[in-house]
């Protein structure tokens, strides 16, 4: 996981500039993509392999609640916009 980076684009937020996430959130957002990670493997291969849907569809792996769940769900979506935006930033 590229945690500096992603930590970098979510200060930056390029798909959407007109929110900025709070410093907290961001830490929130890092800290539980890498909790994914642990469990799911490489988050770049995952990403590579299926977008992430093994996570999404069967997140059993991830010893947690209803609510930490959805706050996991929502880092990977953000992980995955920030490997879309790279992936087209390479492709230009």
């Amino acid at each position: 996981m590229e945690k500096r980076a992603f930590r970098r684009w979510l200060e930056k937020c390029p798909k959407h500039p007109f929110r900025l996430f709070m410093p907290s959130t961001i830490n929130t957002y890092v800290t539980d993509a890498a909790r994914v990670e642990k469990h799911y493997g490489l988050l770049e291969i995952q990403y590579v392999k299926d977008h992430f849907a093994g996570f999404l569809n069967d997140p059993s792996k991830i010893p947690t609640t209803e609510g930490a769940l959805s706050n996991y769900k929502t880092a990977i979506h953000h992980y995955q916009e920030f490997l879309d935006y790279r992936m087209r930033r390479t492709l230009c």
